[in-house]
């Protein structure tokens, strides 16, 4: 049993990297979205003036709300997971408890975890707090094991004193029966631990692989040169495609400084920039 125990700890780490990953995932997802946010909002700070350019940039407003929705989704799918992780061992740590009450072993109270909200299956609970729930459940395994060798250890004490004629058979059968009951009731516990932490690893290897893909997508599909989130330069070449990209719109807000100029003011602004005719006439001598 005390090998089953260090296995389901062992066993218990890869649950806690898989979540520390999707925290580390979602922070970077959520930076860059914000960013996103951010530049939107400047966009529209910017160019507020014209009710048609308000209207074009909600196509970039949508692509935001499309990505911070399937952020949320798995962000929700996160809490939900955690959330009944954390139920699952503050349940166990609870019959733990009742069969300490019932063995008569004092529970240890260093480190206390909080309180289970069974009307929240939302609430959040830090990494910190289910590592330590499931600390503490597993610890009080650990405790009964210990006590349960020390009642094996008391049954070959009056097992070798009923070699003297002693009649206490029936005694030593009464305590054989409750260590038997003792092992079952740890064997169950650890097969509780065993289910849940298999049941957990699938769950969240699965959100991990999601929310992995999201922020793929969203890396691949935005590119932030300006900012810490992508390393990579702009080349000439980029840079020359950008000038060659803004040429039209420039046209275009060149001939929409016009709009408002009269005839009479457009036709002279032409005959002022043509150079003088020269005269074709000859001299007459």
């Amino acid at each position: 049993m005390e090998a089953d125990t260090q296995k389901l700890a062992n066993e218990f780490i890869p649950i806690t990297d898989v979540i520390a990953k999707i925290i580390d995932t979602k922070t970077a997802i959520k930076q860059k979205l914000t960013r996103l946010k951010e530049i939107h909002g400047d966009f529209i700070k910017d160019n507020h003036s014209k009710k048609i350019f308000l209207i074009c940039l909600e196509s970039f407003h949508f692509q935001y709300k499309v990505m911070n929705f399937e952020m949320d989704n798995l962000h929700r799918n996160f809490i939900l997971l955690t959330n009944r992780t954390y139920c699952d061992y503050y349940n166990l740590y609870g019959m733990l408890q009742k069969v300490f009450e019932e063995y008569e072993i004092v529970v240890p109270t260093e480190k206390v975890h909080p309180v289970y909200k069974d009307l929240e299956p939302f609430f959040e609970y830090k990494l910190e707090d289910v590592i330590l729930v499931y600390t503490n459940a597993l610890e009080l395994i650990s405790l009964l094991i210990v006590k349960l060798r020390e009642k094996e250890q008391m049954v070959q004490k009056y097992l070798s004193k009923s070699q003297s004629g002693i009649r206490i058979a029936n005694f030593i059968n009464t305590l054989e029966y409750e260590n038997n009951v003792m092992t079952d009731k740890i064997s169950l516990y650890i097969s509780y631990c065993e289910f849940f932490q298999s049941s957990q690893l699938k769950y969240f290897t699965k959100l991990y692989t999601k929310i992995k893909l999201l922020q793929d997508e969203i890396n691949e599909e935005i590119v932030f040169h300006e900012t810490p989130w992508d390393n990579t330069t702009i080349h000439e070449n980029v840079t020359l495609q950008q000038v060659v990209e803004e040429q039209p719109v420039m046209q275009w807000e060149e001939e929409e400084e016009l709009v408002g100029v009269s005839k009479e003011e457009l036709d002279m602004s032409e005959w002022k920039q043509q150079p003088p005719k020269k005269n074709n006439k000859h001299k007459k001598r």
